[in-house]
């Protein structure tokens, strides 16, 4: 019995190898038996009959190796007419698994689709017309060569997967003007999944299912000079929804936030958004201000795009600070509306709407506010730090701004203010209200009123934050203020000035300096009805408590009651400079011009007339009175002295003041030495008289007395 033969030598073996020599020989040949690239016209014509547009292809080709598939290279739609020109759809490269039994019967059965480097453009025309708009009357693709009457060329059955690698997306509107394209955004970078296609069934594209990646996709936003690129998320279309969580990050901007799609046509998205940290001026840094650079809005009707919710855990606007941010927001397919935020900022509360037209060149927002218990200590201190500013504050404000501006954001606005106290060290304020208006880096206050000290002060102010050392300006007028309480205020201790204080001043500093030094003013004051306690004005003129003494007459010291004493003030340097200061006291009345420093040093000189007839004056004016009477018997010459006229001087401190003569005093006769008046309507009129003459015989200590 002969030895069995190899295995490779036995019959069906051999037969099974020429079978598949001549299977691989087919499956070798059927490319070159069917010339792919012959139906590329065929393939282009259906597609311009279809789509009613302009179609270009620049290969049609025909592969067995990984799988049997057409490839198709450079596939282009271009826009239909009155749009620009250009192309509409762009695919690198198309690949669509066919069968061999379609092949055979010369049609195509697509069973699975992948494109690689697609570019979408959406252009949008006037009345909401868009590129991808079909024509109504499209032509029918009739099957040709051998197959049956009436059956399509192209057949698609169920596709197990549709592949996009590479997938960009502009979106943008043509100017119904100029006929120019204004751009909107941009996507790229996206991969995606396309499974459940059954094109044969009904309500096929509800039962699409997509998956996309969006770690790296790129989303460039007309407006903006850095894309927003996604660091990680995922994207989700099933039953005819989309869902979608994401991170971001723009520049130094980062959010993360989740989107859902309940219907997709018109399309409606919800959302929330989480931003740890938004700086706004730095996002505005990143703003173009170039011409046309606004996002397109789509034309006709707004339309509501998606509404969500957007929290914030802390929001800059330079100088200002909030944390706590919460909002519900509407996006528009032109608008940007917060329909209700929440914040806290400065130990309170803020809350409001606000809007912004992102579509308008200008990208216009308008904001309202209303602010609860603002800690205005906290808000001195972003302002100008070290202001010595304490108090709670109440304020409602409707504010309005320009964010496209190539200059910067111009912000503009007013509303009321309210504080039932504030502390402006060392001075208390109650009753605080106001109004302001803001028109760039500059609040203006048109109008507040405060009561302090049992009286009222109301006036106007200007503060610009932008300016180098943060000028303050301002105006005041105050009556019925207790200047007693407001220098015990000032300087703790005995007051050096009582009565009520009336004045009206216009102020100016820096308060990013030192507040104090920068002062300066101009103004005008009255005190009526007060007095210098423990200040003896009449004792301090040295010369007439000489003539009390020569006389023999008491001269206590006390206390100078008067009826007005006010004039002219202007700060500078330090220091407050009177030209004309008037007093109106019982028996003393005089002028004077000088100044004081803020260390508390002071520098006078002035006139003053002392009244020896007047009744319920000091003890020195009765002595005066009776040594006008002494003098009178003793000699002839000198009957009927009513007054002294003195000039003097006062230096050193508000504490311990210095008088002295400062020149030649005169002895008045025959009229009262000063006009007894609340508040004297001009310069006191002082009469120049003779001097007393010297006569031998009087004590020697009177002699030459005011010499």
């Amino acid at each position: 019995m002969e030895a069995q033969g190899r295995w490779y030598q036995r019959w069906w073996v051999r037969a099974g190898a020429a079978v598949l020599a001549a299977g691989l020989a087919a499956a070798v040949a059927v490319p070159w038996l069917m010339p792919m690239d012959r139906f590329r016209p065929l393939v282009v014509q259906l597609l311009k009959g279809a789509t009613g547009r302009d179609v270009r292809m620049d290969a049609l080709r025909l592969y067995v190796f990984p799988s049997l598939h057409i490839h198709a290279q450079n596939v282009r739609v271009a826009n239909p007419g009155g749009f620009p020109a250009g192309d509409a759809l762009a695919v690198s490269a198309l690949d669509l698994g066919v069968t061999l039994r379609g092949l055979w019967s010369r049609q195509i059965e697509v069973t699975r689709v992948a494109l690689t480097g697609v570019r979408l453009t959406v252009l949008t025309a006037a009345g909401g017309r868009t590129n991808f708009d079909l024509a109504t009357a499209g032509r029918a693709a009739a099957g040709r060569g051998g197959a049956a009457p009436g059956a399509p060329f192209i057949r698609v059955g169920t596709v197990g997967r549709i592949t996009i690698r590479d997938l960009g997306l502009v979106s943008a509107s043509v100017d119904a003007h100029t006929g120019h394209i204004v751009p909107g955004f941009a996507l790229s970078g996206l991969d995606a999944d396309i499974t459940g296609v059954d094109p044969t069934t009904a309500g096929w594209l509800r039962g699409l299912r997509l998956a996309a990646a969006l770690r790296h996709v790129r989303l460039q936003v007309a407006g903006l000079t850095k894309p927003i690129v996604f660091e990680s998320g995922q994207l989700t279309v099933e039953n005819g929804a989309a869902a979608s969580t994401f991170t971001a990050a723009l520049d130094t901007l980062r959010a993360s936030g989740t989107v859902k799609l309940t219907a997709l046509d018109p399309p409606f998205a919800t959302f929330t958004l989480r931003v740890p940290a938004l700086d706004v001026d730095r996002v505005a840094g990143l703003m173009t201000h170039e011409a046309g650079s606004a996002v397109a809005a789509p034309q006709g009707p707004r339309r509501l795009l998606a509404r969500g919710v957007v929290t914030v855990g802390r929001l800059g606007l330079a100088p200002f600070e909030a944390e706590q941010v919460d909002g519900r927001v509407s996006v528009y397919s032109d608008r940007l509306r917060v329909d209700g935020y929440r914040l806290a900022a400065y130990g309170g509360t803020v809350e409001g709407t606000a809007a912004v037209d992102y579509a308008a060149a200008a990208v216009p927002a308008t904001m309202t506010a209303r602010a609860r218990a603002l800690n205005l200590a906290r808000v001195a201190a972003a302002l100008a730090p070290g202001a010595p500013v304490a108090g709670r504050l109440d304020a409602g404000a409707t504010i309005t701004a320009s964010l496209g501006r190539p200059q910067g954001p111009l912000v503009t606005g007013g509303g009321t203010f309210s504080a039932p106290a504030v502390t402006l060290s060392p001075l208390a304020l109650s009753q605080v209200s106001g109004r302001f208006s803001l028109n760039g880096t500059r609040i203006r206050i048109d109008r507040y009123r405060f009561a302090a000290y049992g009286g009222v002060a109301q006036g106007a102010a200007l503060l610009d934050y932008g300016a180098p050392g943060l000028p303050l300006s301002g105006t005041v007028r105050a009556t019925g203020i207790d200047v007693g309480a407001l220098a015990r205020t000032l300087a703790p201790g005995t007051p050096r000035i009582t009565g009520a204080l009336d004045g009206a001043f216009a102020l100016a500093t820096a308060l990013g300096r030192d507040p104090i030094a920068a002062l300066t003013g101009d103004g005008v004051f009255a005190v009526r009805n007060g007095s210098f306690p423990g200040l003896d004005l009449n004792n301090r003129l040295g010369s007439l408590t000489q003539l009390a003494q020569a006389l023999h007459l008491a001269a206590p010291s006390g206390s100078t009651r008067f009826r007005y004493f006010g004039g002219d003030l202007r700060l500078a340097g330090e220091r407050g400079i009177s030209k004309n200061l008037k007093l109106d006291a019982d028996t003393l009345s005089g002028t004077a011009h000088g100044s004081f420093g803020f260390d508390r040093t002071i520098d006078y000189a002035g006139i003053a007339v002392v009244d020896t007839q007047a009744t319920g004056g000091s003890p020195v004016g009765t002595a005066m009175s009776l040594a006008g009477q002494a003098l009178g018997h003793a000699l002839p010459a000198a009957a009927g002295i009513t007054g002294a006229r003195v000039p003097f001087s006062a230096r050193g401190r508000f504490d311990n003041p210095q008088f002295a003569l400062a020149g030649t005093p005169q002895l008045l006769r025959g009229q009262a030495g000063s006009t007894p008046a609340a508040r004297p309507s001009g310069p006191l009129q002082l009469p120049q008289l003779p001097q007393l003459p010297q006569v031998p015989g009087l004590p020697s200590n009177l002699l030459n007395l005011f010499h």
